[in-house]
């Protein structure tokens, strides 16, 4: 049998992270992760990823590539102060938040995240993340739970939740330091999945108490106001969302007459596409990703408990752990 050297001329390299710009049939060892790497032409599809220490539901996550993800807070089944860090395989305990937080938001990436309000009764606490511990992010103006938006930590909207006694169509927006009001949803809702940024933001379905328990409704904000646009294809509430606004995914959650469900569809700012299917249907878990091609969502909720799972997604061309099966 041939060997990789004598096939390519050299040696597979050694690297401490995934090239930034690999070609099709590339191989290399990523040392820092410990396993051999290809970008190669495969299915598009969800896997199974490294499982959350322990299942977790009503949690949030930001990061941008399969390798930095991190999720924080959620119910297990209490609300808890826990921080993990997603390194592509398993996760690991980072420094954990000021104070137990669940049904919260989440925005920015792994070492600049942002956690907006959450809890039951709502809190207006914020905490922000630098990569090595938590601390206050200021006083939102409105507390809500099943609150979320998007965007880089010094730059994120919030939108939508619960306050504990109604539905919001409040947004604020976050500097990096303070809040402020900025304009409402046309649809009051809570559980929106989200994407894009602050002058470029999706909110994707979200749901009321009452009729219809869940919005196929979408709205885009440019910053001030809120616009109507295409529909999703089935209504939607607490679901997962991540990506710009022109490459943006929903992933799951409950459709009103399912309590979860494995659908998944794209977004590219002005249709939608159905795109596959995660391998383990939930409600009120978490998610990040660079768009529509890439991403990593975990945790959530499905009959009869709490869920641990990971799942990854990556387009057909993409770094992917190779075998030797």
């Amino acid at each position: 049998m041939a060997t990789y050297r004598e096939i390519h001329g050299g040696r597979v390299n050694v690297v401490s992270s995934n090239p930034s710009n690999p070609k099709e049939g590339e191989v290399w060892y990523n040392s820092t992760l410990g396993v051999l790497k290809g970008y190669v032409l495969a299915p598009a599809a969800w896997s199974s990823g490294g499982a959350l220490p322990t299942a977790t539901s009503s949690l949030a996550a930001a990061g941008t590539t399969n390798s930095s993800i991190l999720a924080w807070g959620g119910g297990a089944p209490s609300a808890v102060t826990t921080s993990l860090l997603y390194n592509g395989s398993s996760w690991t305990a980072t420094p954990s938040l000021g104070t137990a937080v669940q049904y919260q938001g989440g925005s920015g990436t792994a070492t600049a995240a942002l956690s907006a309000s959450g809890n039951s009764p709502p809190t207006t606490a914020s905490e922000k993340f630098n990569g090595s511990s938590w601390t206050s992010a200021g006083t939102m103006n409105t507390g809500r739970r099943h609150i979320d938006g998007n965007g880089p930590s010094s730059a994120t909207w919030m939108a939508g939740g619960w306050t504990g006694t109604a539905i919001s169509s409040a947004t604020e927006e976050y500097d990096g330091s303070s809040w402020t009001n900025g304009g409402g949803l046309n649809t009051a809702r809570y559980g929106i999945s989200a994407g894009g940024t602050l002058t470029a933001g999706v909110a994707m379905g979200g749901g009321t108490p009452a009729s219809p328990p869940a919005f196929n409704s979408v709205e885009e904000y440019n910053g001030s106001s809120w616009t109507n646009v295409t529909s999703m294809p089935v209504g939607k509430a607490y679901g997962i969302g991540y990506g710009p606004q022109t490459a943006a995914k929903q992933v799951s959650g409950s459709d009103g007459s399912s309590p979860a469900v494995t659908t998944t569809f794209d977004y590219d700012g002005s249709s939608w596409a159905s795109a596959p299917a995660i391998g383990t249907a939930r409600t009120d878990g978490a998610g990040a990703g660079t768009d529509n091609t890439i991403g990593v969502i975990t945790g959530g909720y499905a009959t009869p408990g709490n869920i641990s799972a990971t799942e990854e997604f990556e387009a057909a061309v993409g770094a992917r752990t190779l075998t030797t099966s």
